[in-house]
């Protein structure tokens, strides 16, 4: 687990220096941005892997769900983000992917793109977020259930505020 911590904690400052330097223009941020990519080995999802499907979509249509093209027993969730907000995803996925065997913590995949709109794909939570599921279920969450999903959170957190330092 330290290993880990110390590889994201170096990816993030890593990106952090080369973002710091002066973006004058959208060509410097584009330039550097490729840095990071070339470095982190970013790449951008190929659409045509995907296809949607008819599920009804999570938080009121932003969250939609897919399927490998190739094996439709394989879920992700298509998440539409603005262009804004491209880079600062993109950034945050490649740290988040390397937690993708970590217990709690949803994967995420990468960004990919369809007739001009950005889509982070992630694993797809069938009963969507805790907030969705704890909403949907409250009868079913007894005292010790809710101690031990609040331990756990609190444990991501702890470890999450630990690879952020």
């Amino acid at each position: 687990m330290i290993l880990k911590i110390n590889k994201i904690s170096i990816m993030k400052s890593t990106m952090e220096k080369l973002l710091d330097k002066k973006m004058e223009n959208t060509y410097n941020q584009k330039k550097y941005q490729s840095k990071i990519d070339d470095i982190f080995q970013a790449h951008q999802l190929i659409f045509s892997d995907y296809k949607k499907t008819d599920k009804e979509p999570h938080k009121d249509g932003i969250v939609t769900k897919w399927v490998s093209a190739k094996n439709e027993e394989e879920e992700y969730a298509f998440k539409s983000i603005s262009e804004e907000n491209k880079i600062s995803v993109q950034n945050q996925v490649i740290i988040l992917r390397e937690l993708h065997n970590w217990q709690n913590i949803i994967k995420f995949y990468g960004l990919t793109n369809y007739e001009n709109k950005w889509y982070l794909v992630t694993e797809w939570a069938e009963h969507g977020n805790l907030r969705e599921f704890y909403t949907n279920n409250k009868n079913s969450f007894d005292t010790k259930l809710k101690l031990r999903v609040s331990l756990d959170i609190a444990r991501e957190l702890n470890f999450l505020r630990t690879v952020e330092s």
